[in-house]
């Protein structure tokens, strides 16, 4: 859901983004028509170092949590049901690792 949410409000914000970053980049190509008073204030808002840190957080927020979903989903595997007849040596280690992993976001405040 968190990857949802930074996604969804990327989607809103990023427009407003752009938008600055043209109107910029025109005052920019033609610096008689620099712009003054409320629009200067307005676009000096729209293109603020800040907003581009918090959206660079909200991608790496995002790109964590589908990371985790992969790492989740390939754990998933490990315990699958497999149709063999054969017994054969399993390495407990790994199994652990992934049984953590998936239930890393549920423990991690309360073991180690």
């Amino acid at each position: 859901s968190y990857v949802l949410y930074n996604l969804e409000s990327l989607t809103i914000d990023l427009p407003e983004l752009l938008d600055g970053v043209r109107d910029l980049r025109a005052y920019s190509v033609a610096p008689h028509a620099a712009p003054s008073g409320a629009v200067a204030e307005r676009l000096a808002k729209r293109v603020d170092p800040a907003v581009f840190e918090d959206i660079l957080v909200r991608f790496e927020d995002a790109l964590d949590g589908t990371r985790r979903i992969r790492d989740v989903a390939r754990g998933l595997g490990t315990f699958s049901r497999v149709e063999r007849d054969k017994l054969v040596p399993v390495n407990l280690i790994n199994v652990i690792e992934v049984a953590i992993n998936m239930a890393y976001n549920e423990i991690k405040y309360r073991a180690r």
